[in-house]
């Protein structure tokens, strides 16, 4: 089973480092899901400030979730190799993961 992951979900009191990166001077990041999944969802471009209204929408880079950039996180390494080998229909190598990804 895949789980996907919504980036606008997360509740911003969760970030807690969001200005502790921005105090370093980063003032973008690209925020993933996990890599334990081969698909692990979406991402988003958001801005390392948090707005009065504790929008997520207003973090964004591009201004809101409709219009704004959409990335995908797919993870081809050590992580899902591990977590899915104790499944028998799954793959067990990197090369059946990127397999698995072109023909699900």
């Amino acid at each position: 089973m895949i789980y996907w992951i919504y980036i606008m979900n997360i509740p911003l009191n969760s970030l807690v480092s969001i200005p502790i990166i921005a105090s370093g001077g980063v003032t973008t990041s690209l925020v993933l899901p996990g890599s334990a999944n081969i698909i692990g969802g979406e991402a988003y471009a958001i801005k390392n400030r948090v707005p009065p209204s504790l929008s997520v929408n207003e973090m964004l880079v591009e201004g809101n979730a409709t219009n704004a950039q959409r990335y995908m996180k797919f993870a081809c390494g050590g992580n899902p190799k591990k977590f899915h080998a104790r499944f028998p229909e799954r793959p067990k190598s990197r090369m059946g993961i990127v397999l698995f990804i072109l023909n699900p």
